[in-house]
């Protein structure tokens, strides 16, 4: 396992609603399990309007991420 640090808090508009949207249970309950599943996200995502990627980049942080507070013993 991979774990990402993001040296920066998400801050801007859409990046902050695709990671909320991604932390709901039912889109964590789905997130993949393995890596070309997350490919096959991924190239789901690029199909979609451009216009939406800060939200997908958001949303896939927000998939994986596990908040700093939680992180905590």
């Amino acid at each position: 396992m991979i774990v990402l640090h993001l040296p920066f808090d998400i801050e801007h508009p859409a990046l902050r609603a695709g990671y909320e949207s991604a932390r709901r249970p039912a889109f964590q309950a789905d997130k993949p399990t393995n890596d070309i599943d997350f490919v096959r996200l991924v190239r789901d995502i690029q199909e979609d309007d451009p216009a939406t990627l800060a939200f997908h980049v958001g949303f896939l942080v927000g998939l994986f991420a596990v908040p700093y507070e939680e992180q905590q013993p």
